[in-house]
């Protein structure tokens, strides 16, 4: 299951959650982007 946490995923100019419901949402496919904290 998704233990991950909430990663931003960006394609596209298009901003997807770190989900299995990313791919459907950004066929393009997702790029992680690390967001400094």
């Amino acid at each position: 299951m998704m233990r991950q946490g909430k990663d931003l995923y960006v394609v596209d100019h298009q901003l997807c959650i770190k989900c299995w419901a990313c791919y459907e949402t950004c066929p393009f496919g997702c790029i992680k982007v690390t967001t400094g904290s």
